[in-house]
C-alpha cells in the first residue's frame, strides 16, 4: 500500500455516538466494562485478521511464535485478557510494530469504529516499500506547496498586497475557508451530524463560514 488510504468518512460524520449512550457513560463502572470489551474485541478479531492475510492456520501461527495452537486459538477469543508482552510477541511474529496510546475519547471512538478486515488490513517490514512511500509524499507536498505557492503570488499581485503578509495571513484564511466549505458540503448533501458537542462549528469558524456561504451567493 503504498498510497495514503483516503478519508473514510463523509463532511459531517463523527464515529462519537449519541448524546443519549454518551449520558450511559457517565457512569464509571460501565464505561470502564465497555472500554474493556472494545478493546479486547477489537485486539482478538485484528489478530485474526492479520493471520488470515497471511494465509497461516493458528498452528502455523503458534509455530511462528513458539506456541502451542490452543494459544493462539486463545489470542482470538474476545474474551482472553491478552497481556501486553503477549501482543509484542504477536506483533514481532507478524513483522509489524506495537503502538500503545490512551488518546482523548473522540480520538477512540473514530479508532474503535472500524472492526472490518479491510480496516485490519497491514503491511509487514519493508524497506524499499517505506521509502518510496515517503519520497512520494514529499514529492506530493512539493508539487502541492508549489501550486500554492504560485496561486498566492498571483493573488497577491492582483491585490497589490506584500507577499510576505499574504502569505501568512492569507494562508490562514484560505485553511479556515476550505474547513468551513467541507462542512456546508456535508450539509448540503444530507450528511446528519450526530448529536455530540464537536459536530458544532467551532466560534472561530463562525466567521468563515458566513464567508463561504456568502461566497456561494454571490
Amino acid at each position: 500500500m503504498n498510497e495514503i488510504p483516503a478519508a473514510r468518512y463523509p463532511a459531517g460524520f463523527s464515529a462519537t455516538p449519541h448524546r443519549a449512550f454518551l449520558e450511559e457513560l457517565g457512569n464509571d463502572e460501565f464505561r470502564n466494562a465497555f472500554v474493556a470489551d472494545q478493546v479486547r474485541t477489537r485486539l482478538a478479531l485484528l489478530i485474526r485478521a492479520l493471520r488470515e492475510q497471511r494465509g497461516w492456520s493458528q498452528a502455523e501461527f503458534g509455530q511462528r511464535l513458539g506456541k502451542p495452537q490452543s494459544v493462539v486459538s486463545r489470542l482470538e477469543d474476545p474474551d482472553y485478557k491478552t497481556s501486553l508482552q503477549s501482543c509484542f510477541e504477536v506483533a514481532a511474529a507478524l513483522g509489524l510494530p506495537l503502538y500503545v496510546d490512551m488518546p482523548n475519547w473522540d480520538e477512540w471512538f473514530s479508532l474503535m469504529d472500524d472492526m472490518s478486515s479491510r480496516g485490519f488490513r497491514r503491511e509487514p517490514f519493508n524497506a524499499d516499500r517505506l521509502s518510496a512511500h515517503a519520497e512520494a509524499t514529499q514529492a506530493r507536498q512539493r508539487l502541492v506547496g508549489s501550486q500554492q505557492l504560485l496561486q498566492i503570488e498571483s493573488d497577491a499581485e492582483k491585490y497589490d498586497e506584500p507577499l510576505h503578509y499574504y502569505s501568512v495571513t492569507k494562508i490562514k484564511e484560505r485553511v479556515e475557508s476550505r474547513v468551513s466549505e467541507n462542512r456546508l458540503l456535508g450539509l448540503e448533501y444530507g450528511q446528519k451530524f450526530r448529536e455530540t458537542p464537536q459536530n458544532s462549528p467551532s466560534p472561530g469558524l463562525l466567521p468563515s463560514i458566513e464567508m463561504a456561504k456568502n461566497s456561494r451567493m454571490a
